[in-house]
């Protein structure tokens, strides 16, 4: 996208890209401080302690703002990274990707914290709707609330991805590092929040919620386990139709791991055997993150990605048993397949590198093997279709099968 403007924060507030330099807005004197090239928005208000871009710096459209700045908080002060609306706007910022944004306070003073607790690294929203974004490797520290998202009023984070952001910080005002909703009216919306990072042990690193609605969302993969992937303060959050790893009480909500194509590249969309697809609510939403129509398939799949229906035949293996054990190991698998005509058979293959081998022709598309040696086993799938179609796949080191007994040499 174009790139529209960038700011320098630091000092001279100037607009290289696009000739709209900003002005503070607040009440206070402006103070950049040479030392720490910062500037301090000392005794302000929310609302009065601002820097503002100007009328019409933000038009329809898609583009790049870049924003250059260090951020020091004293007492009192307001301070999200990027506010979008008030509580009673209906401004939407769409197709967005606000990513390593970084807060660093190292020292809050003074006893006026009513604001404090509204420090955020991506977007903080009072209102109006965050749609079709990308909140990604933001950081806070020090008494921050949240790296990510912040939803208030009757804002609403719609098919987007919160990903990658972390906050360090012990302070008490610290919620989460993904998504905090803090409001009866705010919503989250076939949104992914994987891989975000609290160090505060007693909030999650992914979703804090006090208040609002959740529908059709993914939250997984957030810190070590499943306590750190979700918080409330209430003891039936309004959450609905989303994908946990741990049971969450609510109309549709899936315990499973979803799992996604590739993460470890940054792909967060779903595998044709994900529990995740198709396993969602309808909702107002003609399409995902990156434009595919919703739904596809049987219905509107969870998170911030539709996976479209293929053009082909296909199929994919979802292991429902344990991964590894010891022997003898009875493994578990679905077949799940996609074409226009009936899947009729299945012919499974488990083998190791030893050669060893189980081959299995079922009619149903599930898969029930013992394996008695120990090894690293691929499971492979071939279906055949009614209209003489077929689908193959192979997941390699799926099984892993250990021995009973490990000896170790004192000498290495």
């Amino acid at each position: 996208a174009t790139l529209l403007h960038r700011w320098s924060f630091n000092g001279d507030l100037k607009d290289s890209a696009g000739g709209r330099n900003a002005m503070y807005g607040g009440k206070a004197a402006l103070a950049w401080n040479a030392t720490t090239n910062a500037i301090s928005l000392a005794g302000g208000t929310r609302g009065t302690s601002v820097l503002q871009m100007g009328a019409g710096t933000v038009p329809d459209g898609c583009f790049t703002l870049e924003l250059f700045a260090t951020l020091r908080q004293d007492a009192g002060n307001y301070a999200p990274l990027f506010q979008l609306a008030d509580a009673t706007s209906a401004d939407v910022l769409t197709c967005c990707w606000v990513s390593n944004n970084r807060i660093e306070l190292a020292q809050i003073t003074g006893g006026n914290y009513e604001y404090v607790g509204r420090i955020v690294g991506g977007v903080y929203a009072a209102g109006g709707s965050v749609e079709n974004g990308v909140i990604a490797a933001n950081y806070a520290a020090h008494a921050s609330t949240v790296s990510g998202v912040y939803l208030g009023g009757s804002s609403r984070l719609v098919n987007s991805l919160i990903v990658g952001n972390r906050i360090a910080s012990t302070d008490t005002k610290t919620k989460a590092g993904g998504v905090f909703l803090n409001s009866a009216s705010c919503q989250m919306i076939n949104c992914t929040v994987v891989g975000n990072e609290n160090t505060h042990l007693q909030t999650p690193d992914g979703v804090y919620f006090t208040a609002g609605a959740v529908v059709n969302a993914i939250v997984t993969a957030n810190g070590e386990s499943f306590a750190d992937d979700f918080a409330a303060s209430v003891t039936e959050p309004n959450i609905t139709y989303t994908c946990f790893a741990g049971v969450i009480t609510g109309l549709g909500n899936i315990v499973a791991d979803p799992p996604f194509v590739d993460p470890a590249n940054g792909d967060y969309t779903l595998p044709l055997a994900s529990l995740a697809r198709d396993a969602g609510t309808a909702v107002a939403l003609a399409d995902d993150l990156v434009g595919t129509t919703r739904p596809q398939d049987a219905g509107y799949d969870m998170g911030c990605y539709e996976r479209p229906a293929s053009a082909v035949p296909e199929c994919d293996i979802r292991i429902d048993s344990e991964a590894s054990g010891l022997p003898p190991l009875e493994m578990q698998a679905t077949a799940v397949a996609s074409w226009s005509a009936a899947a009729t058979s299945y012919v499974w293959t488990v083998s190791s590198g030893g050669g060893t081998s189980i081959s299995v022709t079922n009619t149903a598309p599930t898969l029930t093997a013992t394996i008695t040696e120990t090894g690293v086993w691929a499971v492979s799938l071939q279906v055949f279709f009614a209209d003489g179609a077929t689908a193959t796949v192979t997941q390699e080191r799926a099984i892993r099968t250990l021995p009973h007994e490990v000896f170790v040499s004192l000498n290495g």
